[in-house]
């Protein structure tokens, strides 16, 4: 039986680390949006996917384990290709993870809300790294229709 061979292009040097909750009714979503809005290349990042995506780096009490998680995977992304300079970071609407945040005091629209602390967070830990914040949003009662507005 013979070798199954694989041919793929890689780059040795992304650019960018992409952070997003790994939730099913948003991924084709997020995918179109990183590379065709945002114009980031497949080959060019590195994804973070995780049940918030990077909502825990908000809750550093509640979410201690999720953070360090989350600040583990970008601090490996960061030195093993030095050649990342930019972050993305997208939340979206309804996300389940808040399900998991007790008296969190944002009753409306939370996700939107914490991704400034988000972005404040990483630069705490990474400053020499652009980030950009995205949230995700539903724009149609029937949920299929997703919009993104980038959150400064």
């Amino acid at each position: 039986m013979g070798k199954n061979k694989y041919n793929a292009v890689m780059n040795p040097k992304p650019t960018t680390i992409v952070i997003e909750c790994f939730d099913l009714r948003f991924r084709k979503a997020f995918r179109h949006f990183t590379r065709e809005e945002l114009g980031v290349k497949t080959e060019d990042f590195i994804k973070i996917e995780r049940a918030g995506g990077a909502a825990a780096l908000a809750h550093p009490i509640k979410q201690e384990g999720a953070r360090l998680d989350t600040l583990n995977q970008i601090s490996f992304a960061v030195q093993h290709f030095p050649s990342i300079e930019r972050v993305i970071v997208i939340g979206h609407q309804n996300c389940g993870f808040y399900t998991r945040i007790p008296n969190h005091p944002d009753a409306e629209d939370p996700e939107k809300k914490d991704l400034p602390k988000v972005a404040k967070a990483i630069r705490e830990m990474f400053g020499n790294l652009k980030v950009e914040c995205h949230y995700a949003y539903f724009t149609d009662g029937s949920r299929t229709q997703i919009s993104f507005e980038q959150i400064v």
